[in-house]
């Protein structure tokens, strides 16, 4: 052959490339790419992407998400956080499930398993202490529900209004107050959401304080301070609180130390077994008659 001819010899026997050719030549038997397509090459048999494709690929066999998609997913199974989202959110959380969180800035981050537990308020209404206690109670004022009682100053209160629906005379919540920090939040029956008395659409989030979202009819509220409070704005509530808190606690939903026999402590420390007199408790001058 030529001078020109012999500058380019394939190695294998009677295979005879170009010198164009030959400066791209694949490595696995009988497959040959462009010089365009050899810049990415796939390690797994028989799968070849583009370049733009092979630059966001899911370590999960048969999953793939989109450089936009792949930035934000939430490491906690069933829940999907967007990148707007990611600031600060709980996801899922119920007894003896880990809380998980993230920022924005640092992306992902999962915190130690953190076992909660709650109390709800059902109904007409229908409660269920922390500890397990169930009672009715029926009363058409604001009550305390929970709060951080042996701190000083406390990190949390939670109360609900109830009112008196006519055409059952049973009572229902109306509004949940949340007090965390120097920060007032009230969720309402109609709906409506406010911080220190102004109407906010959600999601919200006010850093190291709280967050604020929907999920169906419900609001949910995660605080800094380790509770969760989820209102659906018409006949449930439930509280859930981290086990740090333990011992802690005083309200309606009870003092949260693993007894539910003591939950009904009066304003004087006595424990009662019967709600009325644990309601006339509540307040010495008896304000259920005044509201």
């Amino acid at each position: 052959m030529s001078t020109a001819e012999s500058s380019t010899v394939a190695s294998t026997p009677d295979d005879t490339m170009s010198t164009a050719e030959s400066s791209t030549v694949a490595t696995t038997p009988d497959d040959t790419m462009s010089t365009a397509e050899s810049s990415t090459v796939v390690t797994t048999p028989d799968d070849t992407m583009s370049t733009a494709e092979s630059s966001t690929v899911a370590t999960t066999p048969d999953d793939t998400m989109s450089t936009a998609e792949s930035s934000t997913v939430a490491t906690t199974l069933d829940v999907e956080v967007s990148t707007a989202e990611s600031a600060s959110v709980t996801a899922k959380v119920t007894s003896g499930v880990t809380i998980s969180t993230s920022d924005a800035n640092a992306g992902t981050t999962e915190e130690p398993l953190v076992r909660v537990t709650s109390c709800s308020v059902v109904g007409d209404p229908h409660y269920r202490s922390f500890d397990g206690r169930a009672y009715n109670f029926i009363g058409a004022c604001e009550y305390k529900l929970t709060s951080d009682c042996l701190s000083e100053v406390p990190r949390f209160a939670v109360s609900a209004r109830n009112k008196v629906k006519p055409a059952t005379s049973l009572a229902s919540v109306e509004s949940v107050t949340i007090l965390t920090g120097e920060l007032l939040i009230t969720m309402t029956e109609d709906g409506m959401v406010r911080l220190d008395g102004v109407a906010v659409t959600l999601p919200m989030f006010v850093p190291n304080v709280v967050r604020l979202q929907r999920a169906g009819a419900f609001t949910i509220a995660i605080t800094s301070s380790g509770i969760q409070v989820q209102y659906d704005h018409a006949s449930y509530l439930s509280i859930k609180v981290e086990e740090s808190y333990i011992g802690r606690l005083c309200g309606l939903c009870g003092n949260y130390n693993n007894d539910m026999l003591d939950d009904l402590t009066s304003a004087f420390g006595i424990v009662v077994r019967d709600t009325f007199p644990f309601y006339i408790s509540l307040d010495p001058i008896l304000r259920s008659l005044l509201c």
